[in-house]
């Protein structure tokens, strides 16, 4: 600094305020970054609650058809353990040990999509419950639903480019902490892996080749989804009727008004006709009640 200050003309209290600037300028700095990080990770939170919601809405919609292709994969896996158990015991001939082979490396595979499906349901149950969950459960939701459109969803977890960090690569001492904080806010967040949860969650199990119970995940799910099917239900009813009672038509005889369903006018006992179609099925002209024939095209109205 000394050799600094000289040739420039600077004093040695010019110095220390350059230095104090400095270091404020920095602190200030700092602070801007990690209100932005804060943002940028509410940001991101509330992204990924709006995913689950749809995710749950979805799985909602299309339950019988998600089931169902868990119920075939469970029951596929289910055969290549025992196929896989089975050639423990015997000798295997050429064809029957490359079988083998593929069962060994399709069954942990589908151990994986199973034990995710599992917590998928589970997780979803818990949000349409009203309960909490975790950014990492979120995600895993959010995620994993594309599994059911068709999407294999770990292979292509492990193509996504992962190139981020290199945008700090140059900026050694300035952009240092900006990379960490960066980090920090990616691990918790957007750098969730579904492989990396699978390994760490269910990896035992996965190695030992042990079914998860995902039947009783699917079935939470569904005994939620039936709770509000009673309810919309044990609502309809009391809607339709009262929609019945204002539902009016007009007397032929004497042209009162009166219930849709009355049989009889209450007025002058008129016998009500069942009323036929308001429009000509051939043509598309409006029809007069109890017509028999359309005016217009001469089609005949079929009560």
């Amino acid at each position: 600094m000394r050799l600094f200050g000289k040739f420039l003309g600077a004093t040695k209290n010019d110095a220390k305020v350059a230095k104090y600037e400095y270091k404020k300028a920095k602190l200030e700095s700092e602070e801007r970054k990690k209100a932005e990080a804060r943002d940028t990770k509410e940001s991101q939170i509330k992204s990924i609650q709006d995913g689950a919601q749809l995710s749950l809405q979805y799985a909602k919609n299309n339950y019988e058809g998600m089931r169902e292709r868990v119920s075939s994969l469970y029951g596929r896996t289910a055969e290549l353990i025992n196929r896989i158990n089975d050639s423990k015991s015997r000798k295997l001939s050429r064809d029957e040990k490359r079988e083998l082979l593929e069962a060994q490396e399709e069954a942990p595979e589908n151990l994986e999509n199973l034990y995710l499906a599992k917590d998928y349901f589970v997780f979803l149950a818990r949000l349409g419950n009203g309960m909490a969950l975790k950014n990492e459960q979120m995600l895993l939701i959010v995620k994993f639903g594309a599994f059911f459109d068709g999407v294999d969803v770990l292979s292509a977890e492990d193509e996504e480019d992962d190139s981020d960090d290199s945008l700090f690569a140059d900026f050694k001492e300035i952009g240092r902490d900006f990379k960490e904080m960066f980090v920090s806010s990616k691990k918790q967040l957007s750098a969730f892996r579904l492989r990396d949860y699978i390994v760490d969650v269910y990896g035992d199990e996965i190695d030992d080749l042990k079914l998860p119970e995902v039947e009783v995940a699917l079935d939470s799910f569904g005994k939620l989804i039936s709770k509000e099917n009673v309810g919309k239900i044990e609502e309809r009813p009391i809607k339709e009727v009262q929609q019945e009672r204002t539902k009016t038509v007009e007397c032929p005889n004497c042209h009162c008004s009166i219930p849709e369903t009355a049989k009889f006018c209450p007025k002058c006992g008129t016998k009500i006709e069942p009323q036929g179609p308001a429009f000509c099925m051939e043509c598309g002209s409006s029809l007069r009640p109890g017509a028999k024939f359309c005016p217009k095209c001469g089609a005949k109205i079929n009560k």
